[in-house]
């Protein structure tokens, strides 16, 4: 499926279930790009293992886009899990007509992307 998708960083001591919470990467913000039919997904404030010992962590604000890709696969799989029938094509349809409208592009709702694939198997 063709989806055209971007990062979102959760801005700080915000809520991660309010889509107002997160802010466009820095770097998807440069250029003159025009990213309105486009997927914003969250993908940095990640925390990881650290190189430096076995019980150290560091947290990653921004991100690539190679982080909101397992993100996407998984909300798929859930799509796929209320509705075994639907095609690869429609779930990237579905990611866009389900997701919130903000200033700066449409933010993924998984909710009401889980929700609307429920109804279209019933």
């Amino acid at each position: 499926p063709n989806l055209n998708y971007l990062n979102l960083v959760l801005g700080f001591n915000k809520d991660p279930d309010q889509a107002e919470s997160y802010l466009p990467t820095p770097w998807t913000t440069k250029g003159n790009k025009d990213h309105s039919k486009w997927l914003y997904v969250p993908g940095g404030n990640r925390t990881v293992a650290s190189f430096n010992g076995n019980d150290v962590y560091q947290s990653d604000r921004n991100a690539g886009l190679s982080w909101s890709a397992p993100y996407i696969a998984g909300l798929a799989a859930l799509v796929y899990q209320v509705n075994k029938d639907i095609a690869p094509d429609d779930i990237s349809k579905l990611m866009l007509d389900t997701a919130t409208q903000m200033p700066f592009g449409k933010v993924v709702n998984p909710r009401a992307l889980v929700s609307k694939a429920r109804q279209m198997a019933d």
